[in-house]
């Protein structure tokens, strides 16, 4: 045999009951679907109000920007890039650029983020990557034929 602590039960019209747990007066309605909740069922984020179901319902959507567990860093796969592109120079033309992009987006997302990681980082990979650029161009025009003397066969 369990004891149970024996809550009174609402009074009819008295106010709203929480959808989950009907003996909890409702402290807010979700602002997505309208449900009432108490305040154990109540979940603020984003500026939102929400009850369980709709915050895992737009956690697992991604459209809930505190509750992501994941980060892009655009400076680490910059120079993660640049520094592959430089065994792969072949593929430079392709790598070399990417790393480029990668680097810009960095850069901009350390200031948007107030991120105080330095500036050393992505100058050095958007340098690694104009070189691998570089290097990737000089050997597609040197496969092409580019820089053959003058009067060499072809």
């Amino acid at each position: 045999m369990q004891a149970r602590a024996a809550l009174p039960a609402p009074e009819a019209g008295t106010a709203a009951q929480c959808a989950r747990h009907a003996r909890n007066a409702a402290a807010a309605a979700c602002e997505r679907c309208g449900a009432f909740m108490c305040t154990l069922c109540r979940v603020k984020s984003d500026g939102l109000v929400l009850c369980a179901g709709c915050f895992d319902r737009l956690r697992a959507e991604g459209s809930l920007a505190s509750a992501r567990t994941t980060f892009r860093s655009w400076r680490t796969l910059g120079l993660h890039l640049s520094v592959l592109g430089l065994p792969l120079i072949t593929f430079g033309v392709f790598i070399g650029p990417a790393s480029i992009y990668a680097s810009v987006r960095g850069i901009a997302q350390g200031r948007k983020d107030g991120d105080e990681g330095g500036l050393a980082g992505p100058i050095l990979s958007l340098i690694l990557g104009i070189l691998v650029t570089g290097g990737g161009i000089f050997f597609a025009l040197t496969m092409a034929g580019a820089f053959r003397p003058p009067g060499a066969r072809r």
